[in-house]
């Protein structure tokens, strides 16, 4: 279970903001699948088979997601720090 916080632009020294894509979820989520799979197989966790099965599953039923949400503006300190705390909730377990 991981989660990310991946920037879809950059910003200017002025402050400007410039988009550098649009996020196609599905396709983002099926190579997020793809990845993991040939991760598990390559570790011995998963055999081919039973990954490349897996992999032929329906995305609602797979087991993996992928959520993109609205962009945070930089003037937005109160989202922002929900998104941290969202981030960082379980982080005490890993110390």
């Amino acid at each position: 279970h991981w989660h990310l916080v991946v920037s879809d632009g950059v910003f200017t020294p002025e402050g400007e903001f410039y988009h550098l894509w649009n996020w196609d979820v599905e396709a983002v989520l099926e190579d997020l699948c793809g990845s993991i799979l040939r991760a598990f197989v390559r570790w011995s966790k998963l055999s081919s088979e039973v990954a490349e099965k897996l992999g032929a599953w329906e995305s609602d039923r797979s087991g993996f997601s992928c959520f993109v949400t609205e962009q945070t503006q930089p003037d937005d300190k109160d989202g922002l720090a929900r998104l941290i705390r969202y981030l960082f909730r379980d982080a005490k377990l890993l110390l």
